[in-house]
Formats: structure tokens, sequence, C-alpha cells
């Protein structure tokens, strides 16, 4: 995991950002107008972007900037659901109605279900 400063952070996030809704990187002039900062000053966070095998640039050649770091990557943090007790609660209650009732699906996909929602740490669901 690469450590950033919050400056660095910002830049990464505001590549990211850019990338994602325009498909391609930004340019110096709009990383500097994006941080508030001048084109050098882009420029340093850039390099030390590089330095820290975060972001891999082509030299001369504009918007080349590649993310390198895994955790500013599109669908980054995807597997991480936020999701409330209640609602996964109730969908171990739904799987053990469906395996009581032999419904939807084979009991061993419903299994699968009851197996990984238990290894979340839900409340113990019934046999």
């Amino acid at each position: 995991m690469i450590t950033y400063t919050k400056k660095q952070a910002r830049v990464m996030r505001l590549i990211a950002d850019f990338r994602a809704e325009h498909g391609v990187s930004p340019t110096l002039k709009e990383i500097a107008e994006g941080i508030g900062k001048t084109k050098p000053t882009a420029y340093g966070h850039i390099t030390s972007l590089i330095r820290k095998k975060a972001v891999r640039k082509e030299p001369s050649e504009a918007r080349s900037i590649q993310i390198l770091d895994p955790e500013y990557l599109p669908g980054a943090g995807m597997n991480k659901v936020a999701i409330d007790r209640d609602v996964l609660d109730l969908l171990v209650e739904m799987a053990d109605w469906a395996i009581q009732d032999g419904f939807v699906c084979s009991d061993e996909r419903l299994a699968a279900l009851r197996g990984e929602l238990v290894k979340l740490g839900l409340k113990r669901m019934s046999a």
C-alpha cells in the first residue's frame, strides 16, 4: 500500500476522477487548475507520485499519466459493501426460508449463499 500526503492523495483522486469522466488523463494545466496551484507545483506532485510508483507518464506525451495504484483504479473498493446489519440479517432469514422450502434455486447454491452470509459474521442460521 502506498502512503500519500494529503496533497498527493488529492492529485491521485483528481486524476482518477478526470479519467473516469473524460476517458483520458488530465494535462498538467488541468491538474494545476483542479488543485488551485501552478503548473510547476502540479509537475512536482506528479514527479513525486512517479517516484512512489503510484503513476507513470510517457515523456513528452500529452495526457499519458497512467494510474498504477490499484486503490485509485476504476472499480476500486467495489468489493467493499456498506450495508445495514438489519438488511444482512434479513438476507440470512430469506436464505433459511428458501432452503427450508426448497425454493428458488438448487440447495447447493442456497447453502453457498448461506455460508457466505455466515462468514460475514451475521447471526447464526438454522440448518
